[in-house]
């Protein structure tokens, strides 16, 4: 629903309010909903990737995703897409994200995309909504998109923040991803260590959701369901790039489950593909080689 060109430049040191020399500059076509159709792609998943589009620079976007062989299903709107800056320090490692809030949508526009979503729903094994929305589309969106996904038996995956989160939870989707930041905002309290992380995890799947997810950044991944919670630690790699990371584990998970997989399966598929993903430059996202080379290094530890 609101798609971006991720514009990663890099600089050897960070100064802030003084001058930065760029190093290296690239442009990719982004979004939340992007990536985890690119790396669902890259993991086998035959995958559509519908929504908006703009016609001034949205080619980029459907090149991107033409050439990791990725179906595409956009409305397209007068205008550009919006850009987002993803500056990295060269030193540190460090990115810092600016990000673009996007053109505003009116009613009719939001109503055509939920339309179009549903016509791909009807003939999809799962759907995952994903990102931020733009000015003009409600905080319901995702939950309004879900509660009618699910109706015509799709099964759904939920990926977003604040009243976006909060609002899509109450729809009941099958999976919810949240970081541990976000985790914290709909908690309503600081969580601190991995028995309050699952604590405030089993709010989500009592409210229905069957699977929650979340991850933590360096420190792993936790998966809880009604039955089981497990802890995936982080694998030993060297990380260039964390954008899309967390994409990534969305896109392995729903593959995962999606070809009959357990709760651990999917979150092995899911750590190994968000590992894979750290370590390519810019916004590439996971090399299929390297992520079968950390799949089995996947560590599941019951909590």
């Amino acid at each position: 629903m609101n798609p971006s060109v991720d514009r990663a430049i890099t600089v050897p040191k960070f100064t802030f309010g003084g001058m930065n020399r760029v190093s290296s500059s690239r442009d990719d076509a982004g979004g939340k909903a992007v990536n985890v159709a690119v790396a669902a792609a890259r993991l086998g998943a035959k995958t559509r990737c519908v929504g908006l589009n703009w016609k001034e620079n949205g080619r980029l976007l459907t090149e991107r995703l033409e050439q990791a062989g990725v179906e595409t299903d956009f409305l397209w709107l007068d205008g550009a897409v919006r850009v987002n800056i993803k500056l990295v320090d060269g030193e540190s490692g460090l990115v810092t994200e600016i990000n673009s809030s996007g053109a505003k949508l009116t009613e009719a526009q939001v109503r055509e995309a939920e339309e179009l979503i549903l016509r791909s729903a009807r003939e999809s094994e799962a759907l995952v909504c994903t990102g931020s929305l733009p000015p003009g589309c409600p905080d319901d969106y995702y939950a309004r998109v879900i509660g009618r996904a699910k109706a015509v038996g799709c099964l759904c995956a939920l990926d977003a923040e604040g009243k976006k989160l909060a609002a899509g939870i109450d729809a009941k989707p099958f999976l919810v991803k949240p970081n541990q930041f976000e985790l914290e905002g709909l908690a309503g309290r600081s969580l601190n260590g991995l028995g309050e992380i699952a604590a405030a995890a089993r709010e989500i799947v009592s409210a229905g959701v069957e699977v929650a997810v979340v991850s933590m950044g360096a420190e792993g991944a936790l998966a809880v369901t009604a039955d089981e919670a497990l802890f995936a630690p982080r694998l030993e790699i060297r990380a260039v790039n964390t954008v899309g990371a967390g994409d990534t584990m969305v896109a392995g998970m729903m593959t995962a489950f999606c070809s009959g997989a357990d709760l651990g399966e999917a979150l092995r598929t899911g750590t190994a593909a968000a590992a894979a993903s750290c370590m390519t430059e810019g916004t590439q996202l996971l090399e299929r080689e390297t992520y079968e080379a950390l799949r089995g290094k996947v560590e599941l530890i019951k909590k």
